[in-house]
C-alpha cells in the first residue's frame, strides 16, 4: 500500500486542531453510512427492517457530531456518552447477526460468501466509527480525542473496498491544506463542507447512490374485487412488497419497510355508468 493509502497516524492527527479532529471523525463515519442498511440485505427481513430504522439513528448521530464541529451546537457530555453507546449497541447487534448467519451457512453446507459471512463485520465497523466520533466530543484531552479520531478512521477504513481506501487520506491532506490557508485554531468551527464531495471521483462499484438514499417513501395503492379474501390481500402486499425491496436493493438503496398498511372499506356506490343512463 503506497504512502497516499495510509491512513492518518495518530502523530499527523494530534497536528489537527480540536474541531478539526472532530470534523475528521465525523467525515470518517459519514463517508461508509450509506453502506450500513445495505449490507444487510442479506440478513433476515426482520434483522433488515430494524437495521433501516439504525440507519436513521447513525445518520442523525453523525449530523450531530458534524453540527458540533461546525459550531452549530453541542451536546453535554453526558448526551454524547450515552448516543455513543447507542452506537456501539448497534455495532454489537451487528457482530452477533453476521456470526449468527454465517454459522447458519456453515450447519446448512453452503459457503459463506462474502457479503454473507462478512456483512455483520462491515455494519459493526460503521457504527463502531459513529461511536467514536460521537465518543470525541466529550473529552478536552487532545491525547484522548486523537485516538478516538484514529480508532473512528480506522473502522470506517474497514468498511471501505481496498481500492478506495485512500479517500480518508485523502480527507485529511484536504483538511490540512485549508487550515494551512485559513490558519485554524481549537476554537474555530470546522464546517463539513470544507472536505469536498464525498467520492469526487466517482462512487466505488455498488455503492449506494444519493438519489437512492434519499428516497423516503412510495405509496401503492391496490384495487381488488369486492369479494376478495382479505388474507389473500395482505398476502399480496407482502410478496408486492419483497419484490420491490429485492429490486430497490439490487440498484443501490436500502431496505424498505412498509410503515403503513391501510385497508379501505368497499365503495358504497358501485363503479360504473348509472342506472338507467
Amino acid at each position: 500500500m503506497s504512502d497516499e493509502a495510509k491512513l492518518p497516524t495518530e502523530e499527523e492527527i494530534a497536528l489537527l486542531p480540536r474541531w478539526a479532529r472532530v470534523a475528521l471523525a465525523a467525515r470518517c463515519a459519514r463517508r461508509v453510512l450509506p453502506q450500513f442498511a445495505r449490507v444487510w440485505r442479506d440478513a433476515t427481513i426482520a434483522d433488515q427492517t430494524l437495521a433501516s430504522t439504525e440507519h436513521g439513528e447513525l445518520d442523525r448521530m453523525i449530523e450531530l457530531v458534524e453540527n458540533a464541529a461546525a459550531g452549530l451546537g453541542m451536546p453535554t457530555n453526558q448526551q454524547a456518552w450515552l448516543l455513543s453507546e447507542r452506537a456501539r449497541e448497534i455495532g454489537n447487534r451487528a457482530y452477533q447477526v453476521g456470526s449468527r448467519e454465517a454459522g447458519n451457512w456453515a450447519k446448512a453446507g453452503r459457503p459463506t460468501i462474502h457479503s454473507r459471512a462478512a456483512f455483520g463485520e462491515i455494519a459493526g465497523r460503521i457504527a463502531t466509527a459513529t461511536a467514536f466520533a460521537l465518543s470525541g466530543l466529550a473529552p478536552a484531552d487532545s491525547n484522548v480525542d486523537r485516538r478516538f479520531v484514529l480508532f473512528a478512521a480506522k473502522d470506517a477504513s474497514s468498511a471501505i473496498p481496498d481500492e478506495y481506501r485512500n479517500s480518508i487520506r485523502a480527507d485529511y491532506t484536504r483538511l490540512t491544506d485549508e487550515l494551512a490557508k485559513n490558519a485554524w485554531d481549537d476554537d474555530s468551527p470546522i464546517p463539513s463542507s470544507v472536505f469536498g464531495p464525498l467520492w469526487p471521483e466517482g462512487l466505488p462499484p455498488g455503492w449506494p447512490t444519493e438519489d437512492l438514499a434519499q428516497l423516503r417513501g412510495i405509496v401503492l395503492e391496490l384495487h381488488s374485487e369486492p369479494d376478495a379474501d382479505p388474507h389473500l390481500i395482505g398476502d399480496a402486499v407482502v410478496k408486492l412488497w419483497e419484490v420491490a425491496n429485492e429490486y430497490h436493493m439490487a440498484c443501490g438503496g436500502g431496505v424498505l419497510t412498509i410503515d403503513e398498511f391501510k385497508q379501505l372499506m368497499p365503495a358504497l356506490v358501485p363503479v360504473g355508468p348509472a342506472a338507467g343512463s
